[in-house]
């Protein structure tokens, strides 16, 4: 499955790891800030996103784990630092719990993956979506799914793309309820966390990391605040 990735700048390496439903595009901006500083900056395009080719099997959690570490030695880095924003820090975390000696620092920009108890209202609306996913698969809705799909293809997408992104779909389903919890205490790196003032990110209880908020942030901040990210990176970095 080839993988695609940009390669700029000269210096320490720094690999990016962009979001679910992102692309490397997503990343581009603190990418160029940390060249513009002396990093070597590789950043990558997921399975199934940007340019990178469709994975033609449900992946887990595990194989994107040996995506970054084939990326790593086929580079022939020496411990770079892994840079993850919100999917891309869930699987930075992976990736340094399992191999913590692959790298020598670790940035996490609104991580997901620390599991929480539910509340109330999270359970309700997960028992609505989860009845409306099966509703068709009951008759007598079973006799007019034909006629719904087609309804949805003909004014919504192109079925042969949503065929494709089927795939990506199963492997998000699989590793959205994979949690970093039990692996935490692997993470002994440096490791910085930053969330915005207003995204709903758990930061993860990783030994002696350091926190950073950024006021007024969202949940997007490699793209809304680019430069305020690089700023903290750089606080970090040195």
């Amino acid at each position: 499955m080839k993988i695609n990735y940009s390669d700029e700048g000269r210096g320490a390496p720094v690999i990016l790891i962009h979001a679910w439903g992102e692309t490397n595009e997503s990343m581009a901006v603190l990418g160029q800030y940390l060249v513009d500083a002396g990093y070597r900056v590789v950043n990558i395009d997921l399975p199934g996103f940007g340019l990178s080719e469709d994975p033609i099997k449900p992946l887990e959690m595990n194989d994107y784990i040996e995506i970054i570490v084939d990326l790593v030695h086929q580079l022939q880095f020496t411990r770079p630092v892994l840079i993850g924003h919100a999917f891309g820090a869930k699987l930075a975390m992976f990736c340094v719990a399992k191999y913590p000696k692959r790298f020598a620092r670790l940035i996490l920009i609104n991580p997901v993956g620390v599991y929480i108890k539910k509340g109330r209202s999270k359970r309700v609306f997960d028992m609505i979506r989860s009845f409306g996913e099966v509703l068709f698969w009951i008759p007598p809705f079973l006799l007019i799914r034909p006629l719904v799909e087609w309804i949805y293809y003909q004014l919504f997408v192109n079925r042969a793309k949503y065929e494709r992104g089927k795939v990506v779909q199963q492997s998000y389903q699989r590793v959205a309820t994979e949690f970093i919890n039990q692996y935490l205490y692997r993470i002994k790196i440096p490791t910085l966390t930053i969330c915005g003032e207003y995204d709903q990110s758990i930061c993860p209880n990783v030994e002696s990391a350091r926190h950073e908020t950024i006021a007024g942030g969202g949940s997007n901040l490699p793209v809304t605040h680019p430069q305020t990210i690089a700023s903290l990176l750089f606080n970090f970095l040195d």
